[in-house]
Parts: C-alpha cells; structure tokens; sequence
C-alpha cells in the first residue's frame, strides 16, 4: 500500500490553512502492469490492474503555483508464486487527497493529504488473510517549480501517520505465499 500511496503524497496540517483553489484538470485513468520480482528467494509473477478518476484544483492568489490532487482510485494486485505456492490478491479502494497547503518559500510547499480507503489481501478462493481499513495521513514539502503544472521536485515525506487497524504494516508478504 506505502507504494501506490508514494505515487500520490502530503504534509503538516498543523500549522497549513486551507487554500482558495480552482479546477484545472480533471479525467479518468485505467490501465495494467506486469512484473517478476523474487525478494522472497523464488519469482513471483505480478499483474496490476487499476483506475481511477480525479481532479486537480490550483491554489489562487498567494498560492497560485500549488496543485491540490483529488484521487478516487482502485488497484488489484495477483501474485502467483512460482514455487507452488498460494496466490495472493491484494485488492485496494481508496480516495487520496490534498486536504490543505501552505506556501513555505518560493517554490516549496508544505502539503497535508488524506487516504481513507481498505485493502484487502485473500487467496485466489477469495479467502481473506488480513484488512487493513482507516486512514492514512501524509505530510510533505514539494518544490512546484513555479512552472504552473502539476508535480514538482525535492519531494519530502515528513511524516505518515495511520488511524484504524493496518496489520499489513507488520505483516510478512513472503509468508502469506
């Protein structure tokens, strides 16, 4: 989950106020991704399917440079073991969004964001192994560039924090198999 949450990110909410911002994009995404990897000592085959919708809102005024993300997105994730081992779907629904910002200087701004979502690890029989369910919460600085385009550079996650039960964090992928 830490990786597909790295693909969209956030910051310190504590001291960020919201921010006037208006639409700049919006659109839908899908796609699928193939992979072997074998950190587990054997390969095991991954395909990835996902989509999403989102949204993109820019800061105005003072914060204009900013982009605030809306993310609505699901993910599936089957890897089959080459050992014989058993099949694990992860299946992933979840929103990510900037929930505030605040302009640090220059280019650099500090991000709050949110992920409510669940995911769910089960064998091919649609077993459950584990749930995690709740809330991320990320913060983090991003250099925007000043290029009025999404994304940026130096990114810097400052902390990532969990609310709700996540026993994935301790779990042993490479067990499960």
């Amino acid at each position: 989950m830490a990786a597909l949450l790295g693909a969209t990110t956030v910051a310190v909410g504590l001291m960020a106020t919201p921010v006037a911002a208006q639409m700049y994009d919006r659109g839908t995404y899908a796609g699928t991704h193939a992979v072997t990897w074998d950190d587990c000592g054997f390969a095991v085959e991954t395909t990835v399917s996902f989509g999403g919708r989102f949204y993109d809102r820019t800061g105005t005024g003072p914060d204009s440079g900013a982009f605030y993300s809306h993310n609505t997105f699901w993910a599936e994730e089957v890897n089959v073991p080459q050992n014989g081992g058993r099949t694990i779907v992860i299946d992933t629904r979840a929103v990510y969004q900037d929930t505030r910002g605040t302009r640090l200087d220059g280019n650099v701004f500090l991000f709050d964001a949110r992920v409510p979502g669940t995911t769910t690890f089960a064998l091919a029989d649609g077993t459950v192994i584990l749930r995690d369910a709740g809330v991320v919460k990320q913060v983090y600085t991003i250099d925007t560039l000043g290029d009025d385009t999404p994304g940026g550079d130096d990114f810097q996650l400052l902390s990532y924090t969990l609310a709700g039960p996540h026993p994935s964090e301790d779990a042993d992928l490479c067990a499960m198999f």
